[in-house]
């Protein structure tokens, strides 16, 4: 059975249409309408954010003398304070650690001496809340 919606007002201005719709096509035309935003719980705390949620990124980078570093990015947005973080990885991994706004990014970057991508990893998706679903790439894990 096909039902048909004859928009009025503020729904005939999204569906840019007086004629009749039917549901599907008045509810694909409000969605396409709606602006992207997403919110995180943490603890207590409620973050709204606009747009389209960023992934966690993990990343490891080769240095000066083949030396490795592994870069986390996006952290800030999923309520993860880059302080008590980077202490964490430090003393889990013994390795040196900094926090840096890297040029054109919207949030901190967080570096750990050495491949710690797997240490990483486990650190994020061992946390209270589960990050494993908002983790886009994982290069340079290396298995012996």
């Amino acid at each position: 059975m096909l039902i048909l919606v004859k928009p009025r007002d503020i729904l005939a201005v999204i569906c840019k249409t007086e004629n009749t719709v039917t549901w599907e096509e008045l509810i694909e035309k409000i969605c396409n309408s709606m602006k992207s935003c997403y919110k995180v719980k943490t603890g207590n705390e409620e973050i709204l954010n606009k747009g389209k949620v960023s992934p966690i990124t993990i990343s490891v980078s080769v240095r000066s003398g083949n030396k490795k570093v592994t870069l986390v990015d996006n952290l800030e947005p999923f309520g993860v304070r880059l302080a008590d973080f980077a202490k964490e990885c430090q003393h889990g991994v013994a390795a040196s650690t900094s926090i840096s706004r890297p040029p054109g990014k919207k949030s901190d970057q967080l570096l750990v001496q050495g491949n710690q991508v797997l240490f990483v990893y486990n650190l994020l998706t061992g946390m209270r809340v589960n990050y494993l679903l908002f983790i886009r790439s994982v290069t340079g894990v290396f298995f012996f």
